[in-house]
């Protein structure tokens, strides 16, 4: 195919030889759970799951942490069982907060130690596939 622009809807292909591929966009679908302006409120206390519908790209999850605790876990039910890097952002604190999975007897949590109290803390979480 020698083209400038082709879109393909469906290929099938066998012994395929690509000499030159250029790009200039890779499509990244990210599902979003909760928003700055209205927050999910994972927890180990309110709402103790979050439901990822087995999404196959990213996860944006924004959650609203409790005043004054020292720690937030959640368990991630239905997330494709992959690798995922973690990038933490923090809305209306400075603070550090280092989110990592943790597999508990076949069930994979999102846990937290944060290394001072939280107040009117928003934390995104962005759960990027690798």
């Amino acid at each position: 195919m020698n083209n400038e622009e082709g879109h393909i809807q469906n290929l099938n292909a066998e012994n395929i030889n690509v000499n030159n591929l250029k790009y200039n966009k890779i499509v990244n679908y990210v599902k979003e759970f909760g928003s700055l302006e209205e927050p999910l409120q994972l927890n180990n206390i309110n709402i103790k799951q979050l439901d990822c519908n087995n999404e196959l790209g990213s996860l944006r999850i924004f959650n609203k942490i409790h005043d004054n605790i020292p720690n937030n876990r959640f368990e991630l039910i239905n997330i494709p069982d992959t690798d995922y890097s973690i990038t933490t952002i923090l809305h209306n604190q400075h603070m550090n907060a280092n989110y990592n999975f943790c597999k508990i007897n076949g069930r994979t949590y999102l846990m937290c130690d944060f290394n001072k109290q939280p107040e009117n803390l928003i934390v995104e979480l962005i759960l990027n596939k690798l």
